[in-house]
């Protein structure tokens, strides 16, 4: 999904929805999706903070992780994984009482060195998507660290 996929739904049913959960924390990883779509940083940020405030109606004490994924290997992005995680960083710091996590850090430097074929093969043959067995386990082992948890 997409964060557009997201704010597009009815709100007082999405609210109702969410409230129904109790949930104590959430998190929101998106951006691959928009970024695939080409939506600008500006829309994607304006997305989330919509999400984040319909959470916060919903359950006003819920702790939020924002959480950006790496950069892919999709060679048609319009815009680079950099400016969502940009973004997201932008609603944590000045807009929200958020936290934000960027996956990046935990899968390298380099998108070629995490890709599929390499010797850190965290992805799938379609270039955008994490393996679950090595990629999926980095993304674990980096929520971990974030909740200030032992390691798997």
């Amino acid at each position: 999904s997409s964060s557009a996929d997201w704010v597009a739904r009815n709100a007082t049913r999405w609210q109702s929805s969410f409230g129904n959960l109790e949930a104590n924390l959430t998190t929101i990883m998106l951006g691959t999706n928009d970024q695939g779509a080409a939506m600008t940083p500006e829309t994607f940020k304006a997305n989330i903070i919509t999400m984040i405030d319909r959470i916060r109606a919903a359950r006003p004490t819920t702790d939020i992780l924002l959480v950006c994924p790496q950069e892919n290997q999709r060679t048609t992005n319009t815009y680079p994984m950099t400016k969502y995680a940009q973004a997201m960083y932008e609603i944590a710091r000045d807009d929200r009482d958020v936290g934000f996590l960027w996956l990046q850090q935990s899968f390298g430097v380099n998108p070629a060195d995490y890709a599929y074929g390499s010797a850190r093969p965290w992805m799938i043959s379609d270039g955008i998507h994490p393996d679950p067995d090595t990629g999926g386990y980095a993304i674990v082992a980096a929520l971990m660290r974030a909740f200030g948890l032992p390691a798997l």
